[in-house]
Order: C-alpha cells, then sequence, then structure tokens
C-alpha cells in the first residue's frame, strides 16, 4: 500500500481514537452534571414547597386581617 495512503489512515484511526476518548470524557463530565443537578432539586423541592406554603399562609392571613379591619371600620361608623 501506498506509504502517504498508510499515514492518512494512521491520522484518521489516531483522529478517531481522539474522538472516542474526548465523547467518553464528555459523557462523564454530563452524568456527573445530571447526578448534581438532581441532588439540587432534591434539596431545593422541600425548600419551595415550605416556601410556597408559608405564602399561602401569609396571603390567607392577609385577608382574613384585612377582612377583620373592614368589619370594625364599618361597625364604627
Amino acid at each position: 500500500m501506498d506509504p502517504q495512503i498508510q499515514n492518512g489512515l494512521q491520522v484518521l484511526r489516531e483522529a478517531s481514537l481522539k474522538n472516542e476518548q474526548l465523547t467518553a470524557h464528555l459523557c462523564g463530565i454530563l452524568d456527573s452534571f445530571e447526578d448534581r443537578i438532581g441532588r439540587l432539586q432534591d434539596t431545593i423541592l422541600p425548600v419551595y414547597q415550605q416556601t410556597e406554603a408559608l405564602r399561602l399562609k401569609q396571603q390567607s392571613k392577609s385577608y382574613y386581617m384585612y377582612a377583620i379591619h373592614s368589619t370594625f371600620m364599618s361597625m364604627s361608623v
């Protein structure tokens, strides 16, 4: 086989091997990122749910305080 063709094939093999290595490395990075995002979600979701529950309680409390205030104001007139 022509040495130039052999050199070209060798370059292609090396490039293919490097591509496989980079792909495997990138997949590892993405898997790690996915795990970290999952753990973050597990941490944040309960906080979000508690915050939402507190917000709803505050909103309800504000509504009742306004209703009580309005009732007393209408009674004093």
